[in-house]
């Protein structure tokens, strides 16, 4: 289950930056910001689901 809201996470984080730098008339900037702090999200959470001790 984890692994498939880090990639949700991911995806959705990458479409929202790349929508936001594209948006009209700069509006976008906030998208771009939401887009990029997922996507920062969802590295974090692969770089702690690989130190964690295997079950």
């Amino acid at each position: 289950m984890i692994k498939a809201y880090i990639a949700l996470l991911l995806v959705c984080g990458l479409a929202m930056a790349v929508f936001g730098i594209l948006a009209p008339l700069g509006g976008g900037l906030i998208v771009a910001a939401v887009g990029t702090a997922g996507i920062a999200a969802g590295l974090t959470l692969i770089g702690v689901e690989l130190r964690s001790p295997s079950r």
